[in-house]
């Protein structure tokens, strides 16, 4: 974006395509990319991507994230409490 105030003039549409749609003109600063045409005209956005190829179940070729282990990888567990409306007064962490 520019810094140095300087702006240009450009028609940007408002409405909602199916129920009503007009242009009105907007001072946005120089070096802003232009407005985005109305939704029916885009060609990827808002359009549903085809599904990607995932591999089998149970198919070992490629390692899956949890067969991967790191130097120094940290790893966590989850502890829920058996008391739903408890308070934690302390933790103990000595271990």
């Amino acid at each position: 974006m520019a810094t140095d105030g300087a702006t240009r003039e450009e028609n940007f549409p408002i409405g909602i395509a199916s129920v009503g749609l007009h242009e009105e003109p907007r001072r946005i600063p120089e070096g802003e990319p232009p407005p985005l045409p109305v939704n029916a005209e885009l060609v990827e956005i808002g359009k549903a991507l085809p599904e990607m190829e995932r591999p089998r179940q149970g198919d070992r070729r490629d390692p899956l994230h949890v067969d991967v282990a790191q130097p120094g990888m940290l790893f966590g567990r989850i502890l829920r409490s058996p008391l739903p409306h408890a308070q934690v007064r302390s933790i103990d962490l000595s271990a």
